[in-house]
């Protein structure tokens, strides 16, 4: 995946991968419906956010 994407694309498809999972974790103990389409959007919400914080966050 490095090879294909370079190496920030292929860590932020990974960690967009991981937080989609995470959202299907949420829906299913929340006892939702898993739904794709939400997942996709809320994970690669997550993924953004964290991307735009990252810097703040390893200033401890």
């Amino acid at each position: 995946m490095i090879r294909e994407r370079g190496k920030i694309d292929a860590l932020y498809a990974m960690l967009e991968s991981i937080a989609h999972e995470i959202c299907h974790y949420q829906q299913w103990l929340e006892d939702k419906e898993l739904e794709e389409e939400e997942a996709e959007e809320k994970g690669s919400q997550l993924v953004d956010e964290y991307a735009e914080n990252i810097d703040s966050i390893l200033e401890f």
